[in-house]
């Protein structure tokens, strides 16, 4: 599985999400990696992090399904584009659900 670095700088107070603790650091613009606290999350955990519960593992199965002859690189994909996809429309249904 892939894995997202969520890097937060301790004194500026500035966090950035990257595929290395390099790349974070240099996002922040920070020279080390050692001025960086982090925080390792599986992609697919970082990607389905504003879907509601119920939605989380059907997604996960249609991009699953959609990419795995392809490899986890593709699955993920898939996975991101399900989410902004469909994100802004599982937001608007909870929204009227709690408005209503």
């Amino acid at each position: 599985m892939s894995k997202i670095f969520v890097g937060h700088h301790k004194e500026w107070g500035i966090a950035r999400t990257g595929t290395s603790k390099e790349n974070v650091a240099y996002q922040i613009g920070c020279d080390t990696v050692d001025d960086l606290t982090f925080t390792e999350i599986e992609k697919t955990d970082y990607l389905l992090r504003d879907v509601p519960e119920e939605f989380k593992s059907r997604l996960s199965y249609m991009a699953y399904e959609d990419g795995h002859a392809y490899g986890q690189d593709e699955i993920e994909s898939k996975l991101s584009d399900l989410v902004s996809d469909l994100l802004p429309c599982i937001k608007a249904f909870e929204k009227r659900l709690t408005t209503t």
